[in-house]
């Protein structure tokens, strides 16, 4: 083999080289940017029961106050829980959980569920992971199986034992609101008139994240219901998104879902925050999202 040819070969080899460095680099730069947009998370909690002791209430909130010797702390029950309302919607990286070394501070058994529904307490979300093993007096660092989101996170105890977080840490990404809440009452069709005159939609509502978000706007409304854009054809017999979205996600009341002309859809601001059908002429404010 030729000296030009195997100058030719190293410097192949060389280019080669170089762009695996380049190519390291910018996988580098990307976990450091993921890196730094991850935040400590915070929220508002709750849990199933309060154990006092001499008039001292150990409730849910002394779980994320900074002070590992504080203690939440439910009374013996099947299915004790604790849970966090991170009031947004976030991409979980990780749980840590700190309990002090005492007899009945191991939680060993308990389950971590991470998701968008209250119901049953938040365990009909997905579980993030089963505490296998949990060590007192230290942290104890959990990540999911499974790349999770979700607004409410929930700790359970399914036996019938005391449920003792004495801190708990949540580190996450926030996923941003394409929505807006517009505090105007207007009819449906000047709602939406309104939102596309600003280069937006009324909103569409297709899964758990979009549900979310709009739950998040409607709670601070001024009106009982928002309007979605959500519309019913009673010409072709069905509802659709005016964004030409498939209404393949659902979260109609009971007897919610009236099919008649003229109807639209809205979000009740309360509670559940379920879908209802009402006559369009109706005023109320109403949820704009980016296009």
């Amino acid at each position: 083999m030729g000296e030009g040819v195997i100058l030719i070969l190293l410097l192949r080899e060389k280019k080669q080289q170089v762009k695996m460095l380049w190519s390291l680099l910018f996988i580098s730069l990307i976990a450091l940017c993921n890196a730094e947009d991850e935040t400590e998370l915070n929220g508002t909690t709750s849990q199933s029961t309060v154990y006092k002791d001499l008039g001292v209430p150990y409730v849910s909130t002394r779980a994320i106050d900074g002070n590992q010797t504080k203690c939440a702390h439910t009374l013996e029950k099947i299915n004790s829980w604790w849970r966090i309302d991170l009031l947004g919607v976030y991409t979980i990286s990780s749980i840590s959980i700190y309990n002090v070394d005492q007899d009945n501070s191991n939680i060993t058994g308990s389950r971590i569920y991470i998701g968008y529904s209250r119901k049953e307490n938040g365990t009909t979300n997905r579980i993030c992971k089963n505490i296998t093993y949990f060590k007192k007096g230290h942290w104890n660092n959990f990540t999911c199986n499974a790349s999770l989101s979700g607004r409410y996170i929930t700790v359970s105890r399914p036996e019938k034992k005391n449920l003792i977080l004495c801190e708990v840490k949540i580190f996450g990404t926030k996923k941003e609101s394409p929505f807006q809440l517009i505090r105007e009452n207007k009819t449906w069709e000047d709602a939406l008139y309104h939102c596309r005159e600003q280069d937006k939609d009324l909103a569409s509502i297709v899964d758990e994240d979009t549900q979310a978000w709009a739950e998040l706007h409607a709670k601070d409304a001024d009106t009982r219901f928002v309007w979605l854009g959500l519309r019913y054809t009673c010409t072709l017999g069905f509802w659709f998104w005016v964004d030409d979205q498939r209404v393949d996600f659902t979260r109609w009341g009971q007897n919610g879902k009236e099919e008649q002309c003229d109807m639209s859809g809205v979000m009740n601001k309360h509670e559940d925050h379920l879908w209802f059908s009402k006559p369009d002429y109706e005023t109320y404010n109403f949820i704009c999202a980016e296009i």
